[in-house]
C-alpha cells in the first residue's frame, strides 16, 4: 500500500500537497514537539518552501527513515517581515525560528485524516533529508494502527467479567494479546490475576 492511495481515498489532491517530514533526532525540532509545539515550528519557515502548495500532510520523523503522521494542514495565509514575531506562542523556546527572515504560512488543520494521526507510518526513503516533497512522490505505507484499538491496561488489571462484550484485543506498546490469552506475565502477577477472577466469577455465579 502506498500513500498516495490514502491521500485519494481520503479525497486530498496530491497535486496541491506536500509531505512534510519534522526529524525528532534534532534537538530543537523533539523540544518543540515535546512542548506540543510542532504546529507552530512548522508554521514558520525561512524559506518559501509552502509558497506553492495548498495543503501540506505534516509527519515526524522517528526511526530510521520512517515517519509518523500528526495531521494534514491547509494553508490559508502569508505572513512576512516584522509582523511574523507576533504569531510565536508564549513560552516558544527559539525566537529566531520567528525572526524577520522568516515567512509564517497561517495554517488551518483539517478534520480529514484526523483518524490517522499517530497512527499511520510510512517509509520516507533514501532522501530523508529532503524534508519537505511533493505527494506525487510516493511513500510507502508500513504500518496503520488500529482504529479502534483499547490500550492496554497492565496485567495487574487484567480482570475480565465473562459476561461482558468487550473487544478482543488490547495492545500494549507494539504487541497485540488476546483477552483470552495470558502471556509474559510474571507468576504472582497470574496468581493475583487468578484469584481474582475466580472470586468475580464466583460472585457471578451466585448472582445468577
Amino acid at each position: 500500500m502506498h500513500l498516495s492511495s490514502i491521500l485519494k481515498e481520503y479525497g486530498v489532491d496530491i497535486k496541491k500537497t506536500k509531505l512534510v517530514r519534522h526529524p525528532l533526532n534534532k534537538t530543537d525540532i523533539r523540544d518543540v514537539y515535546e512542548r506540543g509545539m510542532i504546529e507552530a515550528y512548522q508554521s514558520s519557515q525561512s524559506k518559501k518552501c509552502f509558497d506553492n502548495c495548498k495543503y501540506i500532510a505534516s509527519f515526524v520523523g522517528t526511526t530510521g527513515t520512517e515517519a509518523k503522521f500528526i495531521g494534514l494542514y491547509e494553508i490559508v495565509d502569508i505572513i512576512d517581515g516584522s509582523e511574523v514575531m507576533k504569531h510565536m506562542p508564549e513560552g516558544y523556546p527559539y525566537p529566531d525560528h520567528f525572526d524577520d527572515t522568516h515567512r509564517f504560512y497561517v495554517m488551518k488543520k483539517l478534520e480529514t485524516m484526523s483518524d490517522m494521526d499517530n497512527k499511520l507510518i510510512i517509509d520516507w526513503g533514501k532522501g530523508a533529508l529532503a524534508w519537505f516533497q511533493w505527494a506525487e512522490n510516493d511513500k510507502e505505507v508500513l504500518s496503520i494502527a488500529s482504529r479502534d484499538e483499547v490500550p492496554f491496561p497492565g496485567y495487574e488489571s487484567l480482570i475480565l467479567s465473562y459476561k461482558e462484550d468487550k473487544k478482543d484485543l488490547w495492545q500494549t506498546g507494539n504487541t497485540y494479546i488476546r483477552k483470552e490469552h495470558i502471556i509474559c506475565a510474571p507468576i504472582c502477577t497470574l496468581a493475583s490475576w487468578w484469584r481474582s477472577t475466580l472470586r468475580l466469577m464466583r460472585t457471578e455465579s451466585s448472582r445468577a
